[in-house]
């Protein structure tokens, strides 16, 4: 089993406390930031999404001047007053407890038109006229002043309250003032007139057995709950209102209030705050824009019915929220990321579960988000936690390991630290092996310095072709690079990618060569062993050192193969089992079945000489020679053969048909014994 792996300083158990009481503080300030606040607004919309509609409170009935009402009276706004009279009057027939006309009748028109409607009024105990608050907020005053009513409108009984709906910071209006400036609100006023005429009125309503007296407290606001959206009240156009007993159902305005307002469909004006439709919380879901004249309906409901949204007081969910987010906190801080989140949704579904109940069955609202947000954030220092010290576990690794391991193991280890262990596993993996021919010639020639200078500058450019084709530098061998593909990482075509590395290499050191013999005077070449086949791969060393490479006979042929170069002039050898894998991408030569020392099994060498398609038409020539050639060496037709090879030299100094011509010259003049194989066995490493 793997020990976790100690590196670099982890967080104490009181610093991590602090950062949780710092997340908490700086969770809790947001969510009391407009930010934050604008944050809880959305909750509190969406709690009236999930809940739906209301039941309709029977109680009252909305009466608006809206476009088909216009469109019967035929006249343009303001209506004559004696039309409010005639409304009046037959509402007051119906049966209607209280009007409440949310118009502002503060403008003269002519003296018969306001006798007319001041009669109508004095005649009907249950009217209530509304008023505007206007306040001018100028940059070096501030003025209020009250747009009542004329004088001669309001009878002994008539009551005048103000509809100014305040406008929360996004334009939604989600509260009200009952009482401002000494006045009390207009549909607190329709909310008294209707109990009292219910209280002085010989038998009850139907239905106001459940309705009680409403609490009126000075100053007091409330939060509006709103039944549904627009049109949830029951609503009649006003032109209805005027003849119901043509347009309605009898009895329909018996005992109810009546809301008569402007609703047509004209835009807000934030600037202004005047409108005949204002967003609500169902407006945020794709619901329309609610006339005034309904929203005072609303709360003049939630008046009745005391079932106005209860916000619930700071000083008790401050302290709860800070609580459960301290202890959540001290819980996260020990759990791994994926258990921390279980835990964070289970108490998140605990907390919204609970405060939407409280707002379904009880109209009280609880801001989740200073629960929520808190939570959250102390969450957040489980991955952080757990993260840090993976990383660190990662950088040690680092650290220790990449002197001298090369980087695609570390990145190999950081990704499964379990490799660090001794052992290793068999796999398919290609091999190479790079020797700087002539290094003992030239190292003879130049100061130790020098010497290693001119081996790092050229073995980094050489093993950054290696890195680009992703192979793994297992180990530098004085002037010698062993490079391995299709291990730690599984490569399926290692063969491929070792062989168009090998090619680089050959174009690469061309350059270099040419570099070295202007600078140093040194002519460079490479030799490049290429062979495929199962490696034992792992690390190997002891417990305190060790080093991840690859062991096994496969690999100490494409060391022998590097070699072979030395023998037939070439530079880079490949195995049989590589070619048989890259042929089709690369043309190839055919050169010998050798056995190398150590090696009791023969194998077939080729040469590689460019990819598919580059080769030149001189080298094609020479392989042809070469080719026809081989066979009949193998046939053992000695002098056809040395004609083949000795073609082939015409068309280049070729070191492997010369080899060729003096074995079938060697062969003609004393020949193998009957039971000759073919195989040519290499007597040096």
């Amino acid at each position: 089993m793997r020990q976790k792996m100690k590196g670099g300083s982890t967080f104490p158990m009181p610093l991590k406390i602090v950062i949780v009481l710092l997340l908490i503080a700086a969770a809790t300030g947001f969510c009391l930031s407009p930010w934050g606040q604008a944050v809880d607004r959305f909750v509190y919309d969406f709690y009236f999404l999930l809940r739906g509609d209301l039941e309709t409170p029977r109680e009252i009935v909305v009466a608006a001047i809206d476009e088909a009402s216009f469109e019967a009276v035929g006249r343009q706004w303001p209506w004559p007053r004696s039309l409010h009279a005639r409304l009046l009057d037959e509402l007051r027939r119906a049966g209607a407890r209280v009007v409440a006309l949310d118009i502002i009748f503060a403008e003269p028109s002519t003296p018969r038109e306001d006798n007319l409607f001041a009669a109508a009024i004095a005649r009907y105990p249950g009217v209530v006229l509304a008023c505007d608050i206007s306040v001018v907020d100028d940059q070096s005053y501030a003025q209020e002043s009250i747009i009542s009513p004329l004088p001669l409108l309001p009878g002994k009984d008539t009551a005048v309250g103000y509809t100014n709906l305040p406008l929360d910071p996004d334009g939604f209006v989600r509260r009200f003032e009952l009482a401002r400036s000494g006045l009390d609100a207009f549909p607190l006023l329709a909310a008294r007139k209707y109990q009292g005429a219910a209280g002085s009125a010989s038998g009850e309503a139907p239905g106001s057995q459940s309705v009680t007296p409403p609490a009126t407290p000075r100053e007091e606001a409330m939060n509006i709950n709103y039944y549904g959206p627009a049109r949830t009240i029951r609503t009649v156009s006003y032109y209805q209102a005027l003849d119901p007993e043509r347009y309605l159902p009898g009895d329909f305005f018996r005992d109810k209030i009546v809301f008569v307002g402007l609703s047509i469909n004209t835009g807000f004006d934030s600037k202004t705050r005047k409108a005949d439709h204002y967003p609500v919380p169902f407006t945020r879901w794709g619901k329309s824009a609610m006339a005034g004249v309904e929203i005072l309906a609303n709360i003049a409901a939630n008046i009745l019915h005391r079932n106005a949204v209860r916000l619930c007081p700071p000083g008790w969910y401050l302290p709860w929220s800070l609580l459960i987010s301290l202890l959540a906190g001290l819980v996260f801080i020990r759990l791994k990321p994926l258990r921390g989140v279980l835990v964070l949704a289970a108490i998140t579904a605990v907390i919204l579960g609970a405060a939407f109940l409280l707002f379904f069955n009880g109209s009280f609202y609880i801001p989740v988000i200073f629960f929520l947000l808190p939570l959250i954030a102390c969450y957040l220092t489980s991955p952080f936690f757990h993260y840090w010290e993976a990383w660190q576990e990662r950088n040690f690794i680092r650290k220790t390991f990449a002197t001298y391991l090369s980087p695609p193991v570390v990145n190999r280890l950081l990704a499964n630290p379990e490799l660090l262990k001794l052992g290793g596993k068999t796999t398919e993996a290609t091999v190479m092996f790079l020797d700087l021919a002539g290094f003992t010639s030239f190292s003879e020639r130049i100061t130790p310095e020098e010497l290693i200078d001119l081996l790092n500058r050229n073995l980094s450019e050489l093993s950054e072709v290696i890195f680009k084709w992703e192979g793994m530098v297992d180990k530098y061998i004085g002037d010698a690079i062993m490079a391995v593909w299709g291990t730690p990482v599984h490569q399926d075509d290692h063969a491929l990618r070792a062989c168009r590395a090998a090619c680089e290499m050959r174009k690469v050191m061309a350059v270099l060569s040419e570099r070295e013999r202007q600078t140093t005077g040194i002519d460079l070449k490479a030799r490049i062993g290429i062979n495929t086949g199962f490696v034992v791969a792992g690390n190997v060393g002891g417990k305190r050192h060790f080093n991840y490479t690859v062991l096994g006979n496969e690999v100490n042929l494409a060391s022998r193969l590097e070699g072979v170069n030395k023998v037939y002039h070439t530079d880079i050898i490949i195995g049989e089992n590589t070619a048989a894998l890259v042929r089709e991408a690369f043309e190839l030569r055919e050169i010998d079945v050798i056995r190398v020392v150590g090696k009791t099994e023969p194998v077939k060498i080729y040469e590689l000489l460019c990819p598919k398609g580059e080769i030149d038409a001189r080298t094609a020539q020479l392989r042809a020679h070469f080719q026809e050639g081989i066979e009949k060496y193998r046939q053992r037709r000695w002098e056809e053969a040395r004609i083949c090879f000795a073609a082939g030299l015409e068309v280049d100094d070729d070191e492997p048909c010369r080899i060729f011509v003096d074995r079938c010259r060697e062969a003609e003049e004393q020949p193998p014994p009957y039971d000759w194989d073919g195989v040519y066995r290499v007597k040096t490493k």
